[in-house]
């Protein structure tokens, strides 16, 4: 397993905690063994100097005879010579010149014989090379042969440059005290957005490919160890050294790294978010700006950066706009439904929701406008309604007619469900709400929004006379515009309540992430507060998450 990507993204702590799960061993930043352990003698992660330690004594002794049998110094010639990143088109393309074959026969061998002592004397399934340098993993795949799974691990790029600007001593130089390097907000930026792009590329040259991004992992590490077990095809993992956000980590014999591959025993898992509040305006501006293609692509673009978890709602001038976009939708539904689903997608990226090269259901697809958001952002989609009501010029992505309160699916086989507006027309909206989160992989999320039906639009086109109620509202708005409605009361419309599905959610035990007005998320505050929620709220959204398979937990943990 290959944790891709660029430098301070985090690398180490996946690592280890991909360490910890049965059949998968942690060995760090293995690019760098040569140069660091080999010829640096620098410590192991358990502690000792690479040369006195057991295990790697076993595993040189293995692949080479003991230490006297390899020339370090040569390999690590050699492997600068064809591993530089400017190379991975000349290693993927195979197009060698007879100077180029020779150094790269002379340091895949060594390599390949390393890689196989390591597998041999641990006994694991899975090698963790958390060595991040594209170029590396697909020297691994196209020339020493190995099944190379690659989990592609992202941070933000503002957060990894004010990392790169710290002071950090590095613990495994142990003769004398040694900061890590410092780089410039530009060199990071332009080295993110080329790693990145590298990194990303594996997928298309065929290599089994998971995005895993920083955050999600942090603030969900259970949910997202399962994610990467499950897309990479790893078979059962037992995580029960995860509790909530703490890990009990053993010893590993890691060879590069981050200082935390020396730690051992509970650990917290918190994010590192110093970035947002010490990280120099002139540094923020240039990193954006170089990387701002990138941001956008994984998610970090539609906020200012201060926070993940900031507010994602319309500027006064946006809302106006949607507002303007509502009232001629019959006439344009696209452009209603566009601007309306780009609010949406905006707040579940602020909420840290995974999108990008997973499986996506819409339930209610109406225009397809949401589907379409959805598959820009980079998810694999399949849209339902009961009928293909998809607007001329949405993009195409699957569907399937079928109904919310019956889906035609298996269990659990979506990473992630959204239904826009569409229970409150559905008799059975508790129906429905079950159906999603069966639907929904567990650690999963489903984004539902409704509009409440004590809200000014409560009654859709014969609001606001939905307020004298179901009977008297139709026959007043019979009489007033002199048709009857295009949404029937107790046929294709139904009251749904805030208070009364919220508390139907927490009576079934369901995890919800967040309430909030969905086109004032920033005024989450008010669906607090009963009665008053039901109106000023307009419309509703909450984020669920679908709870994972809770593992076995031993009574000592």
């Amino acid at each position: 397993m290959f944790v891709g990507g660029y430098a301070r993204t985090g690398s180490t702590l996946l690592d280890r905690l991909l360490g910890q799960i049965e059949g998968l061993e942690s060995f760090g930043e293995v690019r760098h063994i040569w140069d660091r352990s080999f010829l640096g003698n620098q410590l192991c992660g358990c502690g000792e100097p690479f040369r006195e330690c057991p295990f790697w004594q076993e595993v040189v002794g293995r692949a080479f005879g003991g230490f006297d049998g390899i020339d370090a110094a040569a390999v690590s010639r050699d492997k600068r010579s064809v591993d530089g990143f400017w190379n991975i088109p000349r290693i993927v393309s195979g197009v060698w010149t007879p100077g180029y074959r020779r150094k790269m026969a002379a340091y895949a061998r060594p390599l390949a014989d390393l890689y196989t002592a390591m597998h041999e004397v641990s006994g694991a399934s899975y090698l963790v090379d958390s060595t991040k340098d594209p170029q590396h993993a697909y020297l691994l795949r196209k020339v020493a042969g190995f099944d190379v799974r690659f989990v592609h691990l992202v941070r933000d790029s503002r957060s990894v440059a004010y990392s790169w600007r710290r002071v950090r001593r590095r613990p495994e130089v142990f003769w004398e005290e040694r900061d890590m390097p410092r780089f410039s907000a530009m060199r990071t930026a332009m080295a993110w957005d080329l790693a990145n792009m590298a990194a990303r590329a594996t997928r298309r040259f065929g290599f089994p490919y998971v995005l895993v991004r920083y955050e999600d992992l942090v603030r969900n590490p259970r949910g997202e160890l399962e994610r990467i077990v499950n897309v990479l095809e790893l078979g059962e993992a037992d995580l029960s050294f995860l509790r909530e956000r703490t890990a009990r980590l053993s010893s590993a014999h890691t060879v590069a790294g981050n200082p935390m591959r020396f730690q051992e025993g509970d650990i917290e898992i918190q994010p590192d978010e110093e970035w947002s509040g010490r990280m120099s305006r002139l540094d923020r501006a240039v990193v954006t700006a170089a990387t701002w293609p990138q941001l956008n692509r994984y998610g970090y673009g539609r906020h200012d950066g201060a926070d993940p978890l900031s507010p994602a709602g319309p500027k006064a001038g946006e809302m106006l706009r949607t507002l303007r976009l509502a009232l001629s939708h019959r006439r344009d539904p696209l452009r209603y439904g566009r601007a309306v689903s780009d609010l949406a997608l905006r707040y579940m990226l602020s909420r840290i929701v995974p999108i990008q090269g997973l499986s996506w259901l819409e339930v209610g697809a109406g225009s397809g406008s949401l589907a379409e958001a959805l598959q820009n952002a980079g998810a694999n989609v399949v849209a339902l309604d009961v009928a293909d009501r998809r607007a001329p010029g949405a993009a195409r992505t699957g569907f399937v007619v079928g109904r919310g309160e019956q889906l035609p699916f298996a269990d659990a086989v979506f990473d992630g469900v959204a239904s826009s507006n569409v229970l409150e027309h559905v008799a059975h909206p508790w129906a429905m709400i079950e159906e999603l989160l069966r639907v929904c992989r567990p650690g999963g999320h489903v984004y539902l929004s409704w509009t409440n039906w004590y809200s000014p639009f409560g009654g859709h086109d014969w609001s606001p006379f939905h307020y004298l109620g179901p009977r008297l509202g139709v026959r007043v708005f019979r009489f007033v515009r002199g048709r009857p409605p295009l949404q029937v009361p107790g046929r294709t419309l139904f009251p749904v309540h805030v208070g009364q599905v919220l508390r139907g959610l927490r009576e079934r035990g369901v995890d919800v992430s967040d309430v909030a007005p969905r086109y004032w998320p920033s005024l989450r505050a008010l669906a607090k507060v009963p009665g008053v929620r039901e109106v000023v709220m307009w419309n509703c959204v909450v984020l669920l998450r679908k709870p994972p398979k809770a593992p076995e937990v031993s009574a000592e943990w």
